[in-house]
């Protein structure tokens, strides 16, 4: 934790794993987190044998002592085992985003929704255009947009900066596009990411 009135890093204590075997945060790497609603959300990465891990925690920030982690169960469809990936929240939305990664089996760049209120995660379809797989990228919302930068791409370096607009379709309300989308992979549940736009050079 850094304090900026400080200008000083310090650890923050965890609570020992006896007090939940079940919560216990395991060492890792290459794993995605980011801070929504005061709490810390941390998913997969690899352990100390380079297993890729499908776990997710959240710590609540609020309150005193130590802070606790706890195992989220994983509903609806989520990312899976996956490493070098990226988790962004925003204002806009109803909770977290996962983006890329290197997965167990890998087509292209693959986004999750995790639903905050229902703690439920969702698969969302994304258009094949200009959404080639990114491993070891970074990415942050801007406004309804998530931007995505650099990352290997088949191997190389990428340079292009990816514009993603999540456009969550209800029942009641009409398809953004008069082209229907392709039906959904049976057990699973899809929401909708619009293409993905090369942001202009400047």
């Amino acid at each position: 934790q850094f304090k900026f009135d400080t200008k000083t890093w310090s650890e923050v204590e965890l609570r020992p794993p006896f007090s939940s075997p079940a919560n216990l945060l395991s060492p890792r790497s290459q794993h995605a987190m980011c801070i929504y609603h005061d709490h810390i959300i941390i998913y997969g990465g690899l352990d100390s044998k380079g297993a890729r891990l499908s776990d997710m925690y959240i710590i609540a920030l609020s309150g005193s002592g130590p802070l606790e982690p706890a195992c989220i169960p994983s509903v609806g469809t989520s990312p899976g085992p996956r490493s070098g990936h990226t988790i962004s929240a925003g204002t806009t939305l109803g909770g977290v985003l996962i983006v890329g990664g290197a997965s167990d089996q890998l087509d292209g760049l693959e986004a999750f929704e995790f639903e905050w209120e229902e703690r439920k995660w969702t698969q969302l379809a994304v258009a094949t255009t200009n959404s080639v797989a990114r491993v070891g990228h970074s990415a942050g919302m801007h406004g309804s947009s998530l931007c995505i930068y650099g990352g290997l791409s088949s191997g190389d370096p990428a340079k292009a900066v990816l514009m993603l607009t999540p456009s969550f379709a209800s029942a009641s309300s009409p398809a953004p596009t008069p082209v229907p989308p392709p039906p959904p992979v049976p057990g699973k549940e899809q929401g909708e990411l619009i293409e993905p736009q090369v942001a202009a050079d400047t």
